[in-house]
């Protein structure tokens, strides 16, 4: 835009003025030019026009005589008579192309005058779109050091503040409103040794939720896959498990950060899988309960369930109105669940 604007306040007038310079000298030379041809054929036709009177008068004088006078005379009369009509023809002619070098007179100063007037408009253009250039140089630009003196005010990025920001700073995540089981609590000690190895400290409140809602605590879940429902996991330790699980959900916090979705989003492909991640991304990248169920129908459509749904009651699905999921289409809840353990 600036540089659209650049070009047409300087470049393009600069360009116009070089053009039209020897344009229109080479008009005016023409005009002074037709002038002095005007000149020359307004003092021409009235020479002749002189010249035609006089031989009028004598051819005059000539029939007065021939009433009196030879054959001879008149003979001279018609003579004469030739020659005033021969007069006549260029002085019609002198006119007719006194009249054409006057036109093109007047075009060509209707020409000068046009073109002095898209210079003047070309100017006041330029002016105009570089007064508008200009501010929005400067409007630029204050944003730019409003923006830096933020940054140096706060101390902080700009970005908006974010659940993935507060973890990033190292701190761990709160406790929810429901306290972890005495079976959860246990594998507390293997949690924090698994996260530590890991990076993954600031979340071992997140971690423990997920033990409560994926298994309670039980290490010997029925379909095998242990403390955090880790597949592909059957007769693994739980610590091994742990360490498992860990690693799902730290590839799944960064391939989140990767596509530039929430936190709640990034943690949700625990249970939705890596697609979610996409699919919430062309919806804003922003978690809610709505894009969830639309999602889990969606999986349930995929998965073989048809979209058809099962009843499902509890103080989660009724404070949401919704008292059902989808077969084969995971929980919908999942976050809200968790969210009854750890603040996200």
């Amino acid at each position: 835009m600036l540089i659209l604007g650049f070009l047409l306040a300087v470049v393009v007038p600069l360009v116009f003025f070089v053009i039209t310079i020897p344009l229109k000298f080479g008009l005016k030379r023409v005009r002074n030019l037709q002038t002095r041809v005007i000149t020359k054929q307004e003092a021409r036709l009235t020479e002749l026009k002189v010249r035609r009177e006089a031989l009028e008068q004598e051819i005059a004088l000539l029939r007065e005589q021939t009433k009196v006078d030879s054959e001879a005379v008149r003979d001279k009369e018609l003579m004469m008579h030739d020659v005033a009509a021969e007069m006549f023809s260029k002085q019609m002619s002198s006119a007719v192309r006194l009249g054409m070098l006057k036109t093109g007179r007047v075009l060509i100063s209707f020409v000068i005058r046009l073109i002095s007037f898209l210079r003047g408009m070309m100017v006041l253009t330029g002016v105009l779109v570089g007064i508008i250039s200009l501010g929005a140089i400067v409007a630029v630009i204050a944003v730019i050091l409003t923006m830096d003196g933020s940054k140096k005010a706060t101390g902080k990025s700009t970005t908006p503040k974010t659940e993935v920001t507060q973890v990033d700073k190292g701190s761990d995540l709160g406790e929810g409103e429901k306290k972890f089981d005495e079976a959860v609590l246990k594998w507390k000690p293997l949690v924090v040794e698994e996260a530590k190895k890991q990076g993954m400290e600031q979340y071992v409140n997140l971690i423990l939720a997920i033990i409560q809602v994926e298994s309670g605590g039980n290490e010997n879940t029925a379909n095998g896959n242990g403390l955090m429902q880790v597949e592909a996991s059957h007769g693994d330790t739980p610590q091994v498990n742990i360490q498992k699980g860990i690693k799902h959900l730290k590839d799944n916090i960064d391939s989140g950060k990767a596509l530039g979705i929430d936190f709640p989003s990034s943690v949700f492909q625990y249970n939705f899988g890596g697609l979610w991640g996409q699919y919430i991304k062309e919806r804003g990248g922003k978690y809610s309960i709505e894009h969830a169920k639309s999602y889990s129908q969606m999986l349930s459509q995929r998965n073989g369930g048809g979209g058809q749904t099962y009843p499902y009651s509890t103080p989660i699905s009724k404070k949401f109105n919704s008292e059902y999921l989808y077969l084969n289409g995971g929980n919908y809840y999942y976050i809200e669940k968790l969210r009854e353990y750890v603040k996200i």
